[in-house]
């Protein structure tokens, strides 16, 4: 458990974005990295990502689910450096490289591990090199005044090896960038073969021919691979050769553009360790599973007979005593009629707290399903408070609704939040002897927020901390309430499953205000 936990750790401190699907489909990680380079994590269905994030193709077309590397991972595909742009509100523009592979265990696919990079600066430059070299080139007549424009271009450049070559692969300028990455000063290079920068093999093979006749034949030719410094040692390079052509297409030479990627190189080695290591704690975690589904069981047929067995008689005790009340059965003497009314009232009080401990234990076991949609938290809040109003005017308090600016719809399980509304606003009026109960809504930071403020007697700080337990609730000196210590538990939970919260702030004789934030929904 030790050595998982540290793996999720290294994960999460990534500087790559890492995505983890299960065969489903279902978006099981998303670590730190992910959230910080494409701006957010939302929860919502992976079809739906590439229109959320602003996903596009590197040919500016929108990027479709079945064209994003996930999707073609969880179908056995292996997709590795897939560039693509990401536009939205939260980053602006950014470039990507996604690599993406089939997670395996034991010959079977268990979903599908997608790692992404932000590479928008060296994109950026080396569009801007390339462009560059191009436009200049394009403008000059002679091999002499390209190879001058182009010197002057290389020279402030210290990241990039940049060198324009003869036609024949002989190297005619040398910059900075090329004495820090390779080693050479310009006088052991200038004048000499490229080929000077490969290694025994792929002279031998005639490698550097080749890249000079496929930029020949195709304009351009870009690879990656090993290349040797002046001191015997290697690095991985990205290499980008154009070749410079006269209108009629006479050839002039070639400018190379190099990159150093051997610390990207090294990150991916430990991706791929580290990806070894989540298919033997997959072994251990199927173990784990396969008990964890037995104990899940067992559950299951406890909170159905739960369910049936003492919700079916309560439910049976609350109709037989409203047909009594309504006089079905005869006249009731008013002794009988508010003892019948006790019985509703206890009935009512023990179904909500069967209905609060099965709740709960569905969120604990994760066996809650919510459906988040855009709602009009406004109108639910509204809507929930005119419900509480009596309750409020029994009790001689006002109930205000104020809605500050406008506000955006939230993205949350309609039937969980009017849950947790209505047992904020309740129990605000509950604890509340005098003046009053004020529910603000408001927007702030992409979230959208409720706050539930009364004017009770507030409660203590070393208290505070219990309120969101299971079974508990705070001595009162005059106690009056009635609860089952379950709903702002269950609140704090359904909350945080819509990826939102719930705090408090209070103060004793100032009153308390319970803060609810959600994500808002995200506007193409």
């Amino acid at each position: 458990m030790q050595r998982l936990q540290l793996l999720e750790q290294a994960i999460n401190e990534s500087p790559e974005g890492f995505l983890v699907f299960n065969n489903d489909g279902e978006l099981i990680l998303f670590n730190k990295a992910a959230e910080r380079i494409v701006g957010f994590a939302a929860n919502v269905a992976p079809e739906k990502f590439c229109q959320l994030y602003g996903l596009k193709k590197a040919d500016g077309a929108p990027l479709t689910w079945r064209e994003d590397p996930s999707y073609r991972a969880l179908q056995g595909q292996k997709v590795i450096d897939y560039e693509i742009q990401v536009k939205n509100p939260a980053v602006g523009e950014k470039w990507i490289s996604v690599t993406a592979n089939p997670l395996m265990c034991n010959g079977e696919q268990q979903g599908a591990i997608t790692i992404f990079r932000d590479i928008t600066e060296g994109k950026n430059r080396q569009r801007q090199v390339e462009e560059l070299v191009r436009e200049k080139t394009a403008e000059s007549e002679t091999a002499r005044e390209r190879a001058e424009l182009y010197k002057l271009m290389a020279e402030n450049i210290s990241d990039y090896a940049i060198c324009m070559l003869a036609a024949d692969g002989t190297v005619l300028t040398w910059n900075e960038g090329g004495m820090r990455i390779v080693g050479y000063m310009p006088d052991e290079v200038i004048g000499k073969h490229f080929s000077l920068f490969y290694d025994q093999e792929a002279r031998a093979k005639n490698h550097p021919q080749h890249e000079l006749d496929t930029a020949i034949r195709e304009g351009r030719y870009e690879e990656e691979g090993w290349r040797v410094r002046k001191d015997g040692s290697t690095y991985w390079a990205n290499v980008v050769i154009n070749a410079i052509k006269k209108p009629d297409g006479t050839l002039l030479g070639f400018s190379k553009v190099v990159r150093d990627l051997t610390e990207f190189k090294r990150l991916e080695s430990e991706k791929a360790q580290t990806k070894a290591e989540l298919e033997r704690t997959n072994t251990t975690l199927a173990k784990t599973n396969a008990e964890l589904e037995q104990a899940g069981k067992a559950k299951d047929i406890f909170l159905a007979t739960m369910s049936h067995e003492l919700r079916t008689p309560l439910n049976s005790i609350l109709g037989f005593n409203d047909i009594m009340l309504l006089g079905y059965s005869g006249p009731l003497t008013e002794t009988q009629v508010k003892q019948a009314n006790y019985i509703k009232s206890s009935a009512a009080h023990l179904l909500s707290l069967i209905n609060d401990i099965l709740d709960l234990a569905k969120v604990e076991s994760g066996k809650m399903e919510l459906h988040p949609t855009p709602i009009e938290v406004t109108r639910m809040v509204s809507d929930v408070a005119s419900e509480l109003e009596a309750m409020a005017e029994h009790k001689s308090l006002y109930l205000h609704v104020n809605s500050n600016g406008p506000v955006p719809q939230a993205l949350a399980d309609e039937r969980a939040l009017r849950q947790i509304v209505t047992n904020l606003i309740s129990n605000a009026i509950k604890f509340t002897d005098s003046g009053g109960i004020d529910v603000d809504c408001a927007a702030a930071n992409g979230k959208v927020i409720v706050r539930v403020k009364d004017t009770g007697i507030g409660i203590c700080e070393e208290d505070q901390s219990k309120l969101f337990q299971g079974f508990v609730q705070l001595a009162r000196s005059d106690r009056k309430q009635e609860g089952t210590g379950l709903g702002l538990a269950l609140s704090k939970r359904l909350a945080e499953l819509m990826h939102g919260e719930i705090t408090l702030s209070s103060q004793i004789g100032a009153g308390s205000c319970f803060t609810l934030s959600l994500p808002a929904e995200i506007s193409d």
